[in-house]
């Protein structure tokens, strides 16, 4: 990793380039031109920084299909057990 900070400018940067926003928004954002946020792109430490928040960006999203994916394994569930529960209903004891 570089020794050389990032300003806070380009920390947003990274973070909104690693969240998917084109260049062209970036610079928007932060208040600097295409061309000033392309050449923060080819520096050291701002590719570290891209890097860590692309890897936070693909944490979270895994995170998301796994929370995701449990909920639908219990609405399933549920469903299922309903399901069974009213078909005992038809049979009585």
């Amino acid at each position: 990793m570089s020794s050389v900070a990032l300003t806070p400018e380009q920390v947003v940067a990274a973070n909104a380039l690693a969240n998917g926003l084109p260049v062209n928004e970036v610079a928007k954002l932060v208040g600097v031109s295409k061309r000033t946020v392309l050449r923060w792109k080819k520096t050291e430490a701002f590719q570290a920084e891209l890097r860590q928040g692309r890897n936070s960006v693909a944490m979270t999203s895994v995170e998301v299909i796994r929370e995701s994916r449990e909920s639908n394994l219990r609405n399933s569930e549920n469903r299922l057990s309903s399901l069974i529960n009213k078909s005992f209903c038809f049979f009585p004891s």
